[in-house]
């Protein structure tokens, strides 16, 4: 790349080199006119042609509209010579990878400081301009004259015009600080935020993620997660880690949504750990390693504005200016039980934090802001100075300019011939403009122009008799030979008087004109000068008039600055504390019903379930009265995962009762429907816990309100089942994860939360043996991470024994304890201890029964299909799912799951399913919705249906049939029962013969759906009413189909009432090739032990079934869906259409 240092570019003489890119020079340039600074970028190229040149023009002007404080303004470009350069606003204090070197860790509120300004300016470029940056690090970081940061460099759009002879590090970035995307070609607004996350891990730790070769950055960014923060420097908070490896995230839709959202994060996380007790003083950057219980902390929402940070913000000093460490209480670390504490009740947490941290700072604040107003002060006069020394600079030019014109007509003796009046030229006309300085520029050229012809004038001639000499001459000599023209013209002596008074004219008007022409040069030039000596002095005093305005202005608009700024900050104590009671209601509206007591007015307008975030409300806690904020709940996280341990003697036992089932009821209220399953141990019937749930008696197998568990064997059993669920947590979740690593599952959202589970044991330790206190304790240790809240509820009248004692304060340790005596309750928490516990009591009874009977609707309600997202999502999808030949028909809600119950069939073997109970309309909802389930996976070439409805009073079936024709193949109703079974039995038996004879497996399955065996006579051998002449033929027929369909494709789906019908069918082992069957109630319970093979089995609620997998063993207890409304099956046909015929 040439030098062009000290070579003009426009108007701009370049003076000294600041420095080199990859495809750019930067050179500091000075306005030849105005004598400011800017800073010139010359790139690395050379425009070969009008198509280039246009391009760079077409996109420094997209960069120059680019006007933000924290963007670096250009203020001019060209292409001169084919060299393209821009000119920017220069940035006197270098760059902040020359301030902070690398390998020396930054403060995380300085990394804060930093990160804000420059998101704030990608933010503005992402909104405003849809311009990606893609070359964000420290060295494109300029530092302002008031320390504020400039983002420089918007301009690697141009380097594309330079990229044919640049390495593609230099093309498209620097490789330390590219975002994966970026590195393959396909860089977006979120790689500038990737590239922010790099540049603040190497901030906080002093070195950048990933290091080495071009080609090992290239792999590290791409596949290797990057080492975490506190791997590096371990007093990083782990707040602080989690936000800013989450900017790190390889794929662009896991990070933040813009890059605004980051720096607040980081802002959030930085404000977390600051305002954490001990935060003050000591650890990394003024802030002390969290315990290794708090590093599963989540970060808190935003609460609002640091405190008492006022002004600009460029501040990069200590959190809040302060040097002095602030005496705290010590916070005792949260248990850790292994999952972290909702957002909520950290937000809660912070809240109650915050009225403590107001009076932080405020002197050195107010200190703070006074160096800054004589700092700004400073600036503004070293402005003035500067600004009043390029003005008189400018003058004095011009003034040296006049001196040396005068000066030198005076040595040469033309100067009274300069002055002399003897005519007066028109003066050249300097451009006029507004800008004094501009003004003066123009002024100083009209001159220095006016002075050069002097200067030009004397050195021909040198004084004013080698003028006249050479005038005379000339004169003389067209006289002469003009006289001599005139005597051959005459040729009479006689007129030579004549001739010679001729010829002195001439000689006179020669020598006049002559002066007049060499002379009017001189003279104009000298109008000139005396004419633009006035203007320029006039400019020059209007330009430091100027200048002085503008100081003075400066000196105003700092001081009322100040002045602003110190009346906020004497308001700000009063101002925090409003903005404290707005966050408190904003977190009292955030947390609806799950935080609001049962006095609150918003239960008034209560009609309908309302869906809360997973914490629940125990009481109030009341904040210290001189703040007068409203009293805050006391949530735990319950029911996503929590220990709450409730230690009561004497009255307060009967007081930890109430709040226990305030609690319970409230968690039926405010979570959906069937998600909270409860396991109840009340070995004492204390306050008999169950009885404000008898609204809900049909729903108790689902809720687990049924029964209080009482003797020592039930107790020791139902903590075995409370184990046993965790333990299918875990190897549910482990399967789901291998079956998505095999991607066997195409959508993760097929993943469903478990309900959650609450385990209540009330009068803690009655009738509990070690055993079952070992049960426990792993219980509270392992349950908060599978969705197992535990509450227990401790009787400090009975004596614990020895062993039960231990097991008792290993239950403390990992617990959130409340202690309670017959005056008060005391929350043993670092935060909540400091204010008043007030436990809740249960709601009034008009409110309860409203609650719980709001509840059992809703559980009746959400027994619809229309609530299985796995289908919907199936339904959605343009395209068939890739599932291979396994597809899953649903049949209904579980009640231990929260995955739906459902069937898996198989194309070249599978299964028949055998639907048996008295409820016809359950049986015939698992065929609509089994149906429509297998149409949404399956195009009508691998699938068609039979239906045989013998039903005569609902047509849902044949509604299915008439919405998906280009599946069901046919509807025998029981107005054509006789013919149409006969038609479609004999017709699948011989696509059975078909397929057996073939060698070659037929790939369309069919699906035969009976609905009423027990009507269908020619198939059993009971004698029917009207005799059919091929009825025996008919039901060997059927029973081929039977033995022999599944592994030909043909499966069954068949409802009958009782399991008296299968058996008249022919021969006596038709139940064996059922192997998925649902039982509904029954006429007995022996046919409920013989279809469920299960000795144990019970008469079943009316709206339960159970699936037995006769292949597994396995028994699964749900509720079967509703019948689907009309509007959803035609909605639901009309997905499937459009997967048939896309266009």
């Amino acid at each position: 790349m040439p030098d062009h240092e000290g070579q003009q570019l426009g108007n701009y003489r370049l003076v000294r080199s600041l420095g080199q890119g990859g495809f750019a020079h930067v050179y500091l340039g000075e306005h030849i006119h105005l004598r400011t600074l800017a800073a010139v970028k010359v790139l690395d190229t050379r425009m070969s042609g009008s198509d280039e040149s246009l391009q760079f023009r077409h996109e420094a002007r997209v960069i120059a509209d680019l006007h933000h404080p924290n963007i670096v303004r250009v203020l001019d470009f060209s292409v001169i010579d084919d060299t393209p350069f821009l000119v920017m606003e220069y940035a006197p204090n270098g760059t902040l990878a020359k301030r902070h070197p690398r390998g020396i860790p930054l403060p995380p509120v300085v990394v804060v400081s930093y990160v804000k300004q420059v998101a704030a300016a990608l933010q503005y470029a992402h909104t405003q301009k849809r311009l990606i940056h893609l070359d964000v690090k420290p060295a494109n970081m300029l530092i302002g004259s008031n320390d504020e940061i400039l983002l420089s460099d918007f301009g690697i759009a141009l380097t594309a015009i330079s990229s044919r002879s640049q390495a593609i590090e230099n093309i498209l970035g620097t490789l330390p600080y590219m975002s994966p995307e970026h590195l393959n070609g396909k860089p977006s607004l979120a790689s500038d935020q990737y590239s922010l996350g790099v540049v603040a891990y190497e901030w906080l730790c002093g070195s950048p993620p990933f290091q080495g070769s071009h080609s090992a950055l290239f792999a590290q960014h791409s596949f290797a997660p990057p080492p975490s923060l506190q791997s590096r420097m371990p007093g990083i908070p782990s707040g602080v880690d989690q936000i800013v490896l989450r900017a790190l995230a390889k794929q662009p839709q896991q990070r933040f949504p813009s890059v605004q959202d980051f720096a607040d994060a980081l802002e959030e996380a930085v404000l977390q750990a600051l305002q954490a007790p001990g935060a003050m003083g000591g650890g990394h950057a003024g802030i002390t390693r969290p315990s290794p219980s708090s590093t599963t902390q989540q970060v808190p929402p935003r609460i609002g504005p640091s405190p008492f940070v006022v002004g600009s913000p460029a501040h990069t000093g200590t959190p809040f200016g302060q040097t002095e460490q602030v005496s705290e209480p010590v916070v005792t670390p949260l248990p850790n039980t292994g999952a972290p504490e909702h957002p909520l009740v950290l937000q809660e947490r912070v809240l109650i934090r915050q009225a403590q941290t107001l009076e932080q700072g405020y002197e050195l604040r107010k200190t703070d802001l006074q160096r800054r107003q004589r700092e700004e002060e400073q600036v503004a006069y070293q402005a003035r100075q500067s600004a009043m020394s390029q003005a008189d600079q400018a003058i004095e030019e011009v003034r040296q300019i006049y001196a040396q014109t005068r000066s030198e007509l005076s040595a040469s003796g033309w100067n009274w011939w300069a002055k002399a009046r003897i005519f007066t030229p028109p003066p050249e006309e300097p451009a006029r403009s507004l800008d004094a300085a501009i003004q003066v520029a123009t002024c100083h050229t009209t001159a220095a122009a006016a002075s050069d012809r002097v200067s030009a004038f004397l050195r021909r001639y040198a004084r004013p008799g080698v003028l006249f000499t050479w005038m005379l001459r000339l004169a003389a000599v067209v006289a002469v030979i003009f006289g001599l023209l005139l005597l051959w013209a005459s040729g009479s002596p006689g007129s030579l008087l004549l001739d010679a008074g001729w010829a002195l004219i001439v000689f006179i008007a020669v020598l006049v004109g002559c002066f007049y022409w060499l002379y009017y040069p001189l003279r104009k030039a000298y109008v000139t000068l005396t004419y633009v000596e006035p203007l320029v002095e006039l400019a020059h005093q209007e330009r430091c008039a100027s200048i002085e305005d503008i100081f003075q202005t400066q000196l105003h608009e700092i001081g009322q600055r100040l002045e602003e700024q110190k009346d906020q900050l004497e308001h700000i104590l009063q101002e925090r504390l409003m903005k404290l009671r707005a966050d408190v209601v904003t977190f009292l509206h955030e947390t609806s019903y799950a935080g609001a007591g049962w006095d609150d007015a918003s239960w008034d307008a209560w009609e309908t379930l309302h869906i809360t975030p997973a914490v629940a409300r125990i009481g109030a806690l009341m904040l210290p009265a001189q703040l007068a904020l409203p009293p805050l709940p006391a949530l735990i996280s319950c029911p996503e995962g929590c220990n709450l341990f409730i230690k009561a003697a004497g009255a307060a036992k009967q007081s930890a009762a109430a709040v226990v089932q305030s609690l319970l009821i409230r968690l039926l209220a405010t979570q959906q429907p069937g998600n909270v399953r409860l396991t109840i141990i009340d070995p004492i019937e204390l306050e008999n816990t169950l009885n404000p749930f008898s609204p809900l008696a049909e729903h108790h197998t689902m809720l687990g309100t049924g029964n209080a568990w009482v003797s020592t064997q039930e107790i020791e059993q139902q903590l075995r089942g409370v184990t046993d669920h965790i333990r299918h947590v875990h190897r549910k979740r482990s399967e789901y994860r291998v079956e998505r690593e095999k991607g066997e599952e195409d959508n993760e959202s097929s993943l469903q939360a478990e309900p959650y589970h609450i385990l209540v044991v009330m009068g803690f330790p009655a009738n509990f043996s070690p055993a079952a206190a070992n049960d426990l304790l792993v219980i509270a240790r392992n349950g908060p991470r599978c969705g197992v809240s535990t509450i227990v509820v401790g009787d400090l009248d009975q004596p614990f024994p020895a062993l039960l004692g231990l097991e008792l304060h290993a239950l403390e340790r990992i617990s959130s304890v409340i202690t309670g005596n017959e005056q008060h309750f005391s929350w043993l928490d670092p935060d909540f201890s400091a204010c008043q516990l007030q436990l809740d009591t249960l709601p009034p009874l008009p409110l309860s029964t409203q609650l719980l009977q709001t509840v059992r609707q809703y559980l009746s309600d959400a027994a619809s299909v229309e609530y299985n997202t796995r289908l919907k999502e199936l339904l959605d999808q343009p395209q068939w799912p890739a599932s291979g030949d396994r597809v899953k028909a649903w049949l209904g809600h579980p009640v231990i799951l929260k995955e739906p119950t459902a069937v898996t069939f198989s194309r070249e073997s599978g299964s028949h399913l055998l639907i048996v109970g008295k409820q016809e309309e359950m049986a015939m909802s698992i065929a609509v919705t089994s149906l429509v389930s297998l149409a949404a996976q399956c195009p009508p070439q691998r699938l068609q249906c039979y239906i045989v409805d013998t039903n005569s009073k609902q047509d849902v079936l044949q509604v299915v049939g008439q919405l998906l024709p280009g599946y069901i193949s046919r509807v025998v109703t029981r107005q054509n029962l006789h013919s149409g079974l006969a038609q479609v039995i004999t017709y699948i038996s011989d696509v059975l013969e078909q397929r057996r004879a073939s060698d070659a497996f037929e790939h369309t399955s069919i699906l035969l759906i009976l609905h009423g065996l027990q009507r269908m006579d020619e198939l059993r051998q009971k004698p029917a009413q009207h005799e059919h002449a091929g009825s025996p033929a008919l039901a060997e027929r059927f029973a081929t189909i039977l033995h022999q369909g599944p592994d030909l494709g043909i499966h069954l789906l068949m409802w009958c009432d009782r399991l008296t019908s299968l058996k008249s069918m022919p021969g006596s082992n038709a139940l064996e090739h059922f192997d998925r069957r649902v039982v509904f109630r029954t006429p007995s319970k022996n046919e409920s032990m013989e279809l469920l093979e299960w000795p144990g089995a019970t008469e079943l609620s009316q709206d339960y079934a159970v699936l037995f997998d006769t292949t597994t063993g396995e028994r699964e207890m749900f509720r079967p869906y509703h019948l689907p409304s009309r509007e959803w099956l035609e909605e639901a046909a009309e997905k499937i259409g459009r997967k048939i015929l896309p266009n």
